[in-house]
């Protein structure tokens, strides 16, 4: 129980941060949940919408800190 309330304390965390992902966090999240996890290909498709910092953002999420849903 510990260990889940301090992963929670940890997605909360990230989540109230800005991001310079914010402007595509829907489009991602809709990405993700269709089963697309690449982040190189995210990012390739992010891009041409206006994104224009470096891949290095994606780190985290491509690290396992990637949209929680369910359980």
């Amino acid at each position: 129980m510990r260990a889940e309330a301090a992963g929670s304390a940890r997605r909360d965390q990230w989540q109230t941060r800005t991001s310079v992902l914010d402007e595509y966090k829907a489009y991602l999240d809709d990405r993700w949940n269709e089963g697309h996890t690449n982040a190189w290909k995210l990012w390739e498709e992010i891009v041409p919408l206006g994104y224009q910092a470096a891949t290095s953002a994606f780190a985290p999420t491509s690290a396992g800190n990637a949209p929680h849903h369910g359980p």
